[in-house]
């Protein structure tokens, strides 16, 4: 479902980046009645082109029509970290656990809510969420962004450097530009600012 390394947009890809919008606002404004595409839809809208409010509606529909499916509402604590809704992205993250208690795709979930929490300013408990995501997926690119930046906000330089040399190896060539592009709809500016600052520490190019 999800590749490791293709969990962000690449610079040059805008072409790509386009079409999958305009797909997704066409499952959206269709009013399709599939619950899981509805809220891939709306992640997709949200991610790469920062309608959040629209990206959210549609993931609200997919639960309403599927209030079972523990992804629909995995998606929604994304969203709702981004928009700074840390309360709606803990209880919706909780609901998702119970839906699906062993469910393989938990560590996206934990990604988002330690994304939710990173907004708030409440790095300790956002270190808690990403290293659990980190031990069930250890190659998920954006669980090890997340990291990076709390190694760096905490003070923790060397953990810092050990997870900056782990991204290269599974993205080679990787610039923080790059990634910097690809949090554009993700994270405000001072946190954007501050990745890009641990990576530049870490020795990782500009461009």
């Amino acid at each position: 479902m999800v590749s490791d390394t293709a969990a962000y947009p690449r610079l040059g890809d805008t072409e790509q980046i386009a079409e999958a919008v305009r797909l997704a606002r066409q499952v959206i404004g269709s009013g399709r009645d599939d619950p899981d595409a509805l809220w891939m839809a709306g992640c997709t809208v949200s991610f790469l082109a920062g309608e959040h409010a629209l990206g959210l509606a549609a993931i609200e529909r997919a639960r309403a029509l599927n209030v079972n499916s523990a992804l629909a509402w995995g998606a929604g604590v994304w969203v709702d970290g981004i928009l700074g809704r840390l309360d709606l992205a803990v209880e919706s993250a909780a609901h998702a656990a119970r839906l699906s208690p062993l469910d393989p795709f938990a560590y996206l979930t934990k990604t988002g809510l330690a994304l939710a929490h990173l907004v708030a300013g409440q790095h300790d408990v956002a270190m808690t969420c990403i290293d659990q995501s980190l031990h069930n997926q250890p190659r998920w690119v954006p669980s090890i962004d997340c990291k990076i930046i709390l190694c760096h906000l905490l003070g923790r330089d060397e953990e810092r450097q050990e997870w900056v040399a782990r991204l290269i190896e599974l993205v080679p060539g990787a610039t923080i530009a790059r990634f910097s592009a690809g949090f554009a709809n993700i994270l405000n500016p001072e946190h954007r600012a501050v990745f890009a600052t641990a990576l530049r520490k870490s020795g990782l190019p500009g461009e």
